[in-house]
């Protein structure tokens, strides 16, 4: 998956930064791993302090048995101590692995390792979420008079609900009714007021343009 390699890309760039403020020295990204010229897998991170060599694994998610094993072998084969940097260790059994072999192990928080699968996973939802709301009251165009209109039209093109409620000619107290009262009626969706004007301008464009 694309999402899933850019994901890996930026982890690992964010955890070269931290490990270059921590002291070490970032010698080489995606060293090929081989075994009698025969490519058998990659470490993320090469990295030096004090004169000493780290094989670095990088995991957007937490690191599991599977991931602590890998580092581990590669190290090995590189003869290099081994470190695995992720958002935590994914069980016990992860843990006492990481213990029993030596595998160095730095956590970081959600804020600083961003697995960018999850956020095109929370992306979409929000899209989709947001089409279904889009979709929904377009189909309202048909019932909506010339009074909702104008309060639609004043939700579009204001800034905030102050404006909008000046350039409809009502007080705050009225035009916040007027507009709980689209929004029992299904025309337009509760929520902040950035997303009601959203929705505003879209039904003014569909709209005109069904009639």
């Amino acid at each position: 998956m694309v999402q899933g390699k850019a994901a890996m890309r930026s982890s690992e760039s964010i955890a070269a930064n931290l490990l270059q403020q921590m002291g070490y020295k970032i010698v080489e990204m995606h060293k090929k791993v081989t075994i009698n010229n025969v490519e058998i897998s990659d470490v993320d991170i090469i990295a030096e302090k004090n004169g000493v060599k780290y094989a670095v694994e990088v995991k957007a998610g937490p690191a599991d048995v599977s991931s602590i094993r890998q580092i581990y072998v590669n190290s090995k084969i590189l003869n290099m101590v081994p470190i695995i940097i992720s958002r935590g260790l994914a069980d016990e059994k992860a843990e006492e692995l990481a213990k029993e072999l030596n595998v160095n192990f730095i956590s970081v928080s959600d804020q600083v390792i961003t697995n960018l699968d999850e956020i095109y996973a929370s992306v979409k939802e929000a899209l989709v979420d947001f089409l279904d709301d889009f979709f929904k009251f377009l189909t309202r165009c048909k019932n909506i008079d010339e009074r909702d209109l104008k309060i639609i039209n004043s939700l579009a093109i204001s800034e905030d609900l102050i404006e909008a409620a000046k350039s409809s000619n009502m007080s705050i107290e009225d035009f916040t009714k007027a507009i709980s009262s689209l929004h029992s009626r299904g025309i337009l969706p509760s929520g902040k007021y950035e997303y009601i004007s959203l929705i505003s301008k879209l039904m003014i464009i569909f709209c005109n343009t069904k009639s």
